[in-house]
């Protein structure tokens, strides 16, 4: 018969199991949420990584080596299809006239926000240091177009710009360069921009 000392026995080895699957699911939970935390941050210190490597600190904008990517790939669609393409220089010339360096990171992010609002989502805005900012135009902007861009952003950077509740008019270079004609790669064509700016 199922004896009393019977039942205490298998009461106790159910009690013991519950105790140990308690017991490895209170472990499997504890190594997910640890797992997940780890994957979490070794995303955010990822993205930190290539922020950091294609994005200007100040302007949030890509970075030299980002557009040094961007100009490549772009000289690759063209060869392919038989195209040309755009790139814009436009240098603040009177940044370093303000003699505060907190004072020309505001000029410099505030016209960072003025050239987005003028170039398309398919065209790039990167910032090259030194107040120089470089528009790369899609392959099938047509030039009359583009000399449209550059006179609207002639005209929106005429305006002053306030900041810390002072006005401050700045001063604006700009020059263009065509792929193939002024440039064969990235270094070509941003050196021909800058060498051929105009105010």
């Amino acid at each position: 018969m199922f004896g009393f000392e019977n039942f205490g026995y298998f009461f106790y080895l159910m009690i013991s199991l519950l105790i140990f699957l308690f017991v490895l699911s209170v472990t499997f939970i504890y190594l997910y949420i640890q797992k997940t935390k780890e994957i979490r941050k070794y995303k955010a210190n990822e993205s930190a990584l290539i922020q950091g490597a294609y994005f200007d600190p100040i302007t949030k904008l890509p970075n030299k080596l980002n557009i040094d990517t961007v100009i490549k790939e772009q000289i690759v669609r063209c060869t392919r299809r038989n195209k040309s393409f755009f790139t814009a220089i436009i240098k603040i010339d009177s940044l370093h006239e303000v003699y505060n360096h907190s004072v020309e990171q505001e000029i410099v992010i505030e016209v960072a926000k003025r050239l987005l609002e003028i170039v398309r989502t398919e065209d790039l805005v990167g910032y090259i240091l030194d107040g120089s900012f470089v528009i790369v135009f899609n392959e099938y902007l047509e030039e009359t177009n583009i000399q449209t861009v550059l006179r609207r952003v002639n005209n929106l950077l005429k305006k002053e710009l306030l900041i810390d509740d002072k006005a401050h008019k700045i001063k604006v270079s700009m020059g263009l360069a065509k792929y193939p004609d002024n440039g064969q790669n990235s270094h070509e064509i941003i050196k021909y921009a800058l060498l051929n700016r105009k105010q």
